[in-house]
């Protein structure tokens, strides 16, 4: 039998287990980064195509990992985009903010290289636990306010973005 089946929400990485036990052929759908790292390793070992719409590191690629098809454009070429912008703007200097989720050496890399080829200074980086308090992220907020730079990327996922820019609000 030919099972082609789509994950769902919190219990992905369970769900993914079960379901090669049962000899799925196809998983669709990882929709972040850690998930999608996750179920790559699990469709490795088991020749199990897994196939997502969404996840964007270019650290995940046919060549490292041959049973992964990537829909959605790579970190890479997006922070090139973003770089170009950026430059378009006369943008010389910018402060980078992104969660920490432990996956972000990839991305940082590649925000480097793009940020270097458009002549752009990465002046501060920033990274913010995902389990960040409203106090911490206040903190970190007037670290940021003290620097020069006025052109901030943030890079984050819900519900810390959030949390983020309303701390922000609140501090104006």
């Amino acid at each position: 039998m030919n099972w082609v089946f789509p994950l769902g929400s919190l219990t992905r990485n369970v769900q993914a287990q079960e379901l090669l036990k049962n000899e799925v052929r196809v998983i669709l759908g990882p929709q972040t980064t850690p998930e999608t790292n996750f179920v790559v390793e699990l469709g490795a070992k088991s020749q199990v195509p897994i196939v997502s719409f969404s996840a964007t590191s270019s650290y995940l690629s046919p060549v490292r990992s041959p049973y992964f098809i990537q829909m959605a454009g790579a970190d890479s070429s997006q922070l090139k985009a973003i770089a170009s912008i950026f430059k378009g703007f006369g943008w010389k200097e910018v402060i980078f903010v992104y969660e920490d989720t432990g996956y972000q050496d990839g991305l940082i890399q590649y925000l480097s290289d793009a940020m270097r080829e458009a002549g752009i200074q990465i002046s501060m980086s920033s990274a913010i636990s995902i389990s960040a308090n409203d106090l911490q992220i206040e903190e970190e907020l007037l670290k940021l306010k003290s620097a020069s730079s006025r052109v901030f990327l943030v890079h984050m996922a819900p519900p810390l973005d959030h949390d983020f820019f309303f701390r922000q609000t609140l501090q104006e």
